[in-house]
């Protein structure tokens, strides 16, 4: 097994106004993998009712934050294996409503595709001003990448990402605010983190560990049989 890794080439961002429509395109980029993991963070200003689908994508996690009042900030998770035609596509983002907001696609090299990538993931959500909790999640693998996700109501509010984690995609100015960190290299056990705000605000957030690819299994060579022999030998009588 390998650990996983970000890949710059699989990276991409959009972000769209209110009022311009519930149908919202996020290009794949043409220097994605086939193959390779694909992961969409979708943030979301907007209703409480707001609700995001994208075709032919699995959806892990979305956040509710019914306590927010009129100023939700909603993250939704989706992942898929990459096929092939669809680098330099577009993934279209399905929306209930027309709030504004922001998307991002972050793709990952030896990580798990065939199932469920994900282990052990753990949210919060704070519908008052405060700062991001301390999340950990249990890896029992011993080769796991972690993904975390924090979103503030307001992009006023600077976050820094937790320790050891490296800023993968900066919030939007819309208000989507869906600022993504990973870390690479986590072995088993738990891994605590903790994003810091700049200034207390209500947010919600997300810690995930990403498994490893199983590693490939090579078929044992079959011996070579006594009729094996025999029919090399007619075979080289012919010619």
């Amino acid at each position: 097994m390998t650990f996983p890794t970000w890949q710059s080439a699989g990276y991409g961002s959009t972000t769209w106004a209110a009022t311009s429509g519930t149908s919202k395109n996020l290009l794949i980029p043409s220097g994605a993998t086939v193959g390779h993991l694909a992961i969409i963070v979708v943030g979301m200003n907007g209703l409480a009712s707001n609700n995001a689908t994208i075709a032919g994508w699995t959806r892990k996690a979305q956040t509710t934050l019914t306590g927010w009042g009129d100023t939700y900030c909603m993250h939704s998770i989706f992942w898929k294996k990459l096929a092939a035609g669809e680098p330099n596509t577009n993934a279209v983002i399905t929306l209930a409503v027309q709030p504004r907001g922001g998307a991002s696609i972050h793709t990952f090299a030896n990580a798990e595709v065939d199932s469920d990538p994900f282990v052990n993931l753990k949210s919060s959500e704070s519908t008052t001003s405060a700062q991001p909790v301390l999340l950990s999640c249990v890896t029992t693998d011993a080769e796991n990448a972690l993904l975390t996700i924090v979103g503030t109501d307001t992009t006023t509010i600077t976050a820094t990402e937790p320790a050891g984690f490296t800023r993968r995609h900066n919030g939007g100015t819309t208000n989507e605010s869906g600022h993504v960190a990973v870390k690479e290299n986590v072995g088993a056990g738990t891994n605590a983190h903790q994003w810091t705000l700049s200034a207390t605000n209500r947010n919600n957030e997300f810690l995930v560990a990403i498994k490893a690819a199983a590693a490939v299994t090579q078929a044992p060579a079959r011996p070579i049989m006594s009729d094996d022999r025999l029919v090399a030998t007619q075979r080289s009588a012919l010619f």
